[in-house]
């Protein structure tokens, strides 16, 4: 006769079994509350510091940021490499051009397309990827597809910190990422084909011999795809206030773009001036 076990073992193995499920559930819902907390602000200010790899060669700009969220709006000031650079945005103005003062030659300001080749010169991404949201639509997107997928081997967790701030340190691999050939479509860019799939821009541009810009290609040309958005990525998750501080996107190359982030205020008093050409405290 097969004896049962004892309610003490029983008892044991379920706290065992709870422990472990709770383990390998934590960081996804740390990462679903990381990206909750990233989408709720109206006003936003930081520093950033961007390390991205152009052309092999890793670059850095550091740059200080207001965001509005709705209407969008943006101001941004770059302190390296082109010191005093400004840019102002304003969602339904300009004819849907950003505002540039270089601070330098030809001394005049630019009304210019931020999705053009002037505004995208040595950089991944556009103003419209500023603050937390772009990240946390790729996180959320990633959760998704790969549900059936995430666990403890997949996503992992430490404490840490980061500049002095106690952190959640979350990795998440992805061994399914590679490129494809992907047959361009009618009315298809690399912009848009980019945003469809939730994948990078300037990824795409880099990896497809033969491609010179983000429009660059035409209906029937062969471009290279990643099937998404990285291969690994890190986020340093504020305890405190659940927000990124810092991200790093690997690709099949290594590390590919890293952004941290400094002095966040969240919901800071902004003046409607301070999204105006002629605030007292900007160059244009």
């Amino acid at each position: 006769m097969r004896k049962s076990l004892p309610a003490t073992v029983i008892l044991f193995l379920v706290f065992v079994y709870g422990v472990i499920a709770q383990q390998q559930s934590q960081p996804i819902d740390l990462l679903r509350e990381m990206l909750k907390s990233s989408r709720d602000f109206e006003t936003l200010t930081y520093s950033l510091v961007i390390t991205e790899r152009m052309d092999g060669v890793m670059t850095v700009q550091i740059s200080e940021t207001k965001i509005n969220r709705e209407p969008f709006k943006v101001y941004i000031k770059q302190l390296e490499p082109k010191k005093g650079l400004e840019v102002l945005y304003l969602e339904g103005e300009n004819d849907g051009n950003a505002l540039v003062n270089p601070n330098g030659f030809p001394w005049m300001n630019f009304n210019l397309d931020p999705y053009g080749s002037l505004m995208r010169e040595n950089t991944h991404h556009t103003l419209f990827n500023s603050g937390f949201a772009y990240f946390a639509m790729i996180v959320d997107h990633l959760l998704s597809k790969y549900s059936a997928y995430a666990s403890s081997a997949l996503i992992q967790m430490s404490d840490t910190s980061w500049n002095g701030i106690d952190c959640y340190h979350i990795v998440i691999n992805n061994p399914k990422f590679r490129f494809y050939d992907y047959q361009v479509g009618k009315d298809e860019n690399i912009i848009n084909i980019a945003k469809r799939l939730k994948v990078g821009e300037h990824m795409i541009l880099e990896n497809s011999s033969g491609v010179s810009g983000y429009y660059d290609v035409d209906e029937g040309d062969l471009i290279k795809i990643p099937n998404d958005y990285a291969a690994k990525m890190e986020v340093f998750i504020d305890k405190k206030r659940m927000i990124p501080l810092v991200t790093k996107v690997y690709d099949d190359k290594g590390l590919y773009e890293q952004y941290e982030y400094l002095k966040i205020e969240i919901n800071p008093s902004l003046k409607p001036e301070e999204f105006t050409k002629n605030y007292e405290e900007y160059g244009f």
